[in-house]
Order: structure tokens, then sequence, then C-alpha cells
């Protein structure tokens, strides 16, 4: 008795559309178990093969799209067979490994059999299970002659309709568009590509075009599918660099949520591959792989939140049409940004940071027809590498499709950084927020700070949390969440940090994610000096020094607060 398990990957919320899983109000009425520390998926597994078993299943094989991306941990087809046990083999799929057989130990040591042909039918698995022993052997079948007639004459019918409604030409090249590189590895969910170049720049022509305001096209990595793409351009051609139908939109958004959306795309970099990577036009931007990712999600693998730590993103520009100049990325800024409503409204590859968008226009064109629309732009419809209408209108707009590396607008490197310490410290801000340096400049320079050092410190020396109605109508809430958000590690009192009373001040205290220091704040009894009130210092270890920070009051809070 042989069973068959079926095994969905958690990640059809993102690598699908989350939207589909949900009502109109936004609730999830599906659910894929997961867990993020892959928990409730051993969990179903296990309970499925142990119903089989309870059947009378003498052989047990699953059959699942979980993949060996290290992206997709926890919930790899390895990891689930090293978390469960009574399986014989896994039939996978999902990251497009080639695995003809591989051992892979379950929970108890028992060695299963782990199996994947690869992608787009360039083989047939074969799975042999023996009639004497039992033993589960398979093989990769790349070669066959037979062909069922009857098979055969319904495909071949299909070719021949799509070809004949798709096969128009369009346009021709002489380059080659492409995704992988000479030794056959994909590129385009990890750095920049020509396609994701030409890709993106559909989308930004395609708006421009229509005389609308668009400052920047993101393409997510996933949705480029193309191999290499050279000679007559059809619809069809079209359709092979975009087989989802997704449909074009544009939003004006804020450039923290452009930053943010870059850092979620760029967090594997480095690493593994992702399918929310971003190829982009009328921007550039640089990825700092030593950095770690800290970028926040749910157990749906749904962003939350920009990283805890530095950005890995780092030296963002924005083409500015007026002055033809590559512009620093303003993230108080409103800019209009131009993608596909599976990236921008629809939460695919868990982009949720564009909640709250301004929808400008949706529903304006199909994927694979802003290709087709953008390539008979060029002059004869004949793609070359620099003759791109956009080129020809903005001067100095990046556009170079010369090779499968792109125009250089994404730039990753494993920057090397500084072992010297680095202390940025504020004092006496006093809540004096709305002038041209706010704490988001705080959080911008710690991040920036970060890029370069390894040893970064934000301190700061008192009298934060008063002065104006920004600290007074709350009491300071606003303020310490500021200070927590832009990465404070330590501070001391101010004498205007006790003008909310005692109780106010341990409420900041309360609210801080970072400590308050202070030697010489201290209970008193009778006239006597008892403990401390908050500790005296805290030791940093950075690189070979140990850094103490020592926290120190003025004793004029006493009348120059209350």
């Amino acid at each position: 008795k042989v069973a068959i398990i079926g095994i969905t990957t958690p990640e059809s919320f993102t690598k699908s559309t989350p939207a589909y899983f949900q009502d109109e109000e936004g609730n999830y009425i599906y659910g894929i178990a997961g867990g993020s520390d892959g928990a409730a998926l051993y969990a179903d597994v296990q309970k499925a093969i142990d119903a089989a078993r309870a059947e009378g299943a003498t052989k047990v094989i699953a059959l699942g799209h979980l993949g060996l991306d290290a992206s997709s941990s926890p919930w790899t087809s390895a990891e689930v067979i090293a978390h469960v046990t009574g399986l014989d083999a896994f039939i996978d799929g999902h990251s497009h490994s080639t695995v003809e057989s591989r051992l892979v130990k379950d929970k108890s040591g028992k060695e299963v059999v782990l199996t994947q042909t690869g992608e787009y039918l360039g083989a047939i698995g074969g799975m042999i299970i023996s009639a004497e022993s039992g033993a589960v052997s398979t093989q990769l079948i790349t070669e066959y002659e037979g062909s069922d007639a009857a098979v055969k004459a319904l495909q071949d019918s299909w070719i021949a309709q799509v070809d004949e409604k798709l096969g128009v030409k369009i346009g021709s090249t002489q380059l080659t568009f492409d995704n992988y590189d000479a030794e056959g590895n994909r590129l385009v969910r990890s750095q920049e590509t020509n396609t994701g170049d030409f890709a993106a720049d559909a989308l930004y022509y395609l708006f421009d075009n229509m005389g609308m305001d668009v400052d920047v096209a993101i393409m997510n990595g996933g949705g480029i599918r193309n191999q290499a793409i050279t000679g007559d351009i059809s619809y069809k051609t079209c359709k092979e660099i975009h087989t989802f139908g997704n449909v074009a939109c544009l939003q004006t958004v804020t450039g923290q949520q452009i930053l943010d959306a870059l850092e979620w795309g760029a967090r594997d970099v480095g690493n593994a591959e992702c399918g929310g990577f971003l190829q982009v036009s009328g921007l550039t931007y640089k990825i700092n792989t030593t950095t770690e990712d800290t970028t926040q999600k749910d157990e749906k693998g749904v962003w939350t939140g920009g990283p805890t730590g530095a950005y890995r993103v780092h030296d963002v520009k924005v083409y500015n049409k007026e002055t033809g100049n590559w512009d620093d990325l303003d993230l108080k800024a409103k800019y209009n940004l131009a993608g596909y409503n599976y990236t921008l409204r629809d939460l695919g590859d868990g982009f949720a940071m564009f909640d709250g968008a301004v929808n400008v226009l949706d529903y304006v064109m199909e994927d694979y027809m802003v290709l087709a629309n953008y390539i008979s732009a060029f002059p004869g419809g004949v793609v070359e590498a620099t003759n791109s209408p956009l080129a020809s209108k903005y001067e100095n707009f990046t556009v170079d499709y010369g090779t499968v590396y792109g125009s250089g607008r994404i730039t990753v490197q494993a920057i090397e950084k500084s072992d010297d310490i680095v202390i940025l410290y504020t004092n006496d801000v006093h809540t004096y927020i709305d002038g041209d340096m706010g704490y988001d400049t705080v959080a911008a320079l710690k991040a920036a700070m970060e890029q370069q050092y390894k040893y970064v410190l934000l301190v700061d020396a008192g009298d934060h949390a008063q002065g104006t109605a920004y600290g007074s109508l709350d009491k300071g809430k606003t303020i310490i969440d500021l200070m927590n958000a832009a990465g404070y590690d330590v501070a001391t009192l101010g004498n205007h940090e006790f003008d909310y009373g005692m109780e106010g001040c341990q409420n900041l205290r309360s609210w801080a994610a970072f400590p308050y220091l202070s030697c010489n704040f201290y209970h008193e009894t009778d006239g006597k000096r008892g403990e401390n009130v908050l500790d005296s210092y805290k030791i940093f270890e950075m690189g070979g020094e140990k850094v103490a920070i020592i926290g120190i009051t003025t004793p004029e809070s006493f009348t120059k607060s209350t």
C-alpha cells in the first residue's frame, strides 16, 4: 500500500498573491500551515504520515512543492524530512533544482530519498520501489523517443493556436536578453540583468508616454521568466518574459516606502535567491551584503516592518526629469511609483509596505503588452543597447542593454567596514523635531555610519522629552517612540526629564527601548543616601575594546525642574 502525501509551500502566500487568500476586508479565509520556525508544517506532515500508516500504508511518499532554496527555510523539503519520521521518499518541486537522488536523514536517523527533476520538462523523474527488498531508487530521464499520438495532437493544436495568436512580429534585436550567466546561474532574483532593466523601463515608459508623472518603476525578479532571447520579437516572446498576466498600476508613495521595498527585495542578496528582488527604472541603489538582514515579517512571510538594524540598501538615487541629475532619495518626499498590482496592491512577495499609498491609476495594461508597447516605441522596432526612447527623451537616463548584467543601476558589494568605534550623540533636543533635522535625520545618519563602521553607538545627554508641544501634549511618549525608532543605545536624564513628575520620569524610562543611566541619582530616606535609582554605566564590547558609558545627572535638577 503506497501512500502519496501532498504538501504545499507556505510561501504560496507571498509567491502567489496574498490577496487571493483573503476576503474583501483583508481577513485571511484560507491558511497554509508553516509557522515561523516550521513547527506547524512539520506537525501537519507528521499527522498525515501517521494517518496513512494507520490505514495500512507500507510505503509513504511525500509529493511536495517546498524546494531547497535557503530563502525558503524553515519550509524546505530537507528540513521537513529532518523533522518527521515515516517517510520513504520525497518528490519535490518549487526550487527548480536538479536532484536525481539525495539521501536525507529523518528525525530517527533513517535515510529518505529526496528527488526533483529541475524545470520546464527538462527531465522526467522515475522512481522504482523494489518488489523484493522494498528499496527506493530514482533516476532522471532526459531523453525518450516515444510519443502518444492523441496527446501530441492535442498539444500541437494548442501550440499552433497560441503561435497564431501571439506569433505576430513586433520587433527585433541583435542583443541577447537573458537572466542567466554563461555558467547557467540565474541572476535576475539576486542582481541586475538587462531583461530586468528592460521590463522596468517598459513600465516607466508606459506611464511617461501617457503624459503621467512617473518617477520610479519597479519589477520583481520572480516575474521575469525568460531564458536567452534574440532575433525576432513577438507577443509570444513578451509572454515568455512575463507569464503571469499581472496588470500595471501607478501609485503615489513616500521615499521611505520605496526604501523599505528595496530593502525587502534585497534581504537575501549574497545568500540566496529572492523572487521579490527589485529590478528598477528611474532609480539606482547599492546593496551591502555584509550588513545582516533584519527586516521584519510575520509567520506567513509578509513584511511587517523595516530592519531593526542597519539597512543593507544605501545610496539610493532618483532620476530628476527636470535637471537630468540623479538626486538622493528623500524619505519624506512623495514619488509616483509604477509597478504591477501583484507587488504594489496585492502583497505579492510579501510587499506590505505600500499600505496607505494613493492609487493614481490602475488596471492599465497587462504585463506582456507593457513590453510590446515599449518595443513598438523603438525606431523601426529594432532594440539596440542604447537607443531606448527613454534615453532619447531624457539626458543622462541610464540605459544600456548591451550585456546580461544590465545598465549599472544596482550595485551589489561586500563593503569591508572599519574597526573604528563611532559614537553619535545628541543633547538638549527639547523636542524640537520640526526643523531641518529631526529624529529621521538621526536615524539615517546612524544607518549610514553602520554601512561604514562595525561599531556605532547613538547616545543622548539629556533634556530630550520636554520643550515644545511635540513633547508636552503626551508627556514625551512620542518623543521616546521616535528615539526608539532612531536606534538610540543609551541616554542619561537631563533636568527636564523630571518635569512630568517622578511618575512621568518613570514612564519615559518604561517606554524607552534603551537604558537610562545615572551614577548620581539615588533614593534618599531621612537624609541618608540609599541605592541608586538607575544603573551607573553600561559596557559595550566593540571589537577588542570595552567601552563604558557613564550617566551623570545635573544636581541643578532640584531647582531647574521642580
